[in-house]
């Protein structure tokens, strides 16, 4: 679905820019299509990408995993709804504290 350009202007006012639209239908049609075309591969969002909450619902409702590499994004993995097992910590400048957190979930 694409938005007018007088929807887009009246979504700026009532939320400010910059503004980011997503189509949540063309997303998982895009992510059924890669996971058909590659069935034997596991995908992962990296949340550095873009850690948008609704996002990542939709993207983990789709039978992906996701990656995160900071406490920020594993709380946003959390409010999002994503079970550890779904989970991978990356980036190699982990604190005591983050390495602590990341195994109480």
């Amino acid at each position: 679905m694409a938005l007018t350009d007088q929807q887009l202007q009246r979504a700026a006012k009532a939320v400010g820019t910059p503004l980011y639209a997503y189509s949540a239908e063309a997303l998982r049609a895009r992510v059924r299509a890669v996971k058909a075309a590659l069935p034997m591969a596991e995908f992962v969002y990296s949340l550095k990408a873009n850690p948008n909450i609704t996002l990542v619902q939709t993207l983990t409702r789709e039978g992906m995993g996701v990656e995160f590499c900071s406490i920020f994004e594993l709380e946003a993995c959390l409010i999002a709804g994503v079970s550890p097992g779904e989970m991978i910590f990356v980036g190699p400048a982990k604190s005591k504290a983050d390495i602590v957190r990341a195994m109480q979930v």
